[in-house]
């Protein structure tokens, strides 16, 4: 899990990283942040998250159903990509 603490070291947001996916596979679950959070608190997280990939060696990063966000849209997106090293 990844936390965002405020200077009192309250969570003001969160990311939780799904440890088992598929093999040479990196996904989350969630991004959830409070209401009075700093602006680009969520950003920090995934910035934060896109280091996992790397430190443990995995070849993809899966966003789960973020692609189905736009789904009146009928373009389909690939949710998962190889991580250039």
């Amino acid at each position: 899990m990844i936390l965002i603490l405020d200077p009192e070291g309250c969570c003001v947001a969160f990311l939780n990283i799904i440890p088992h996916c598929a093999p040479d596979e990196c996904s989350y679950d969630m991004i959830r942040k409070k209401e009075d959070a700093p602006n680009g608190s969520v950003i920090r997280s995934s910035l934060s998250w896109w280091n996992t990939p790397r430190a443990k060696d995995l070849k993809f990063i899966n966003m789960g159903m973020t692609p189905m966000a736009g789904a009146g849209n009928p373009i389909i997106r690939q949710s998962s990509f190889t991580v250039g090293l």
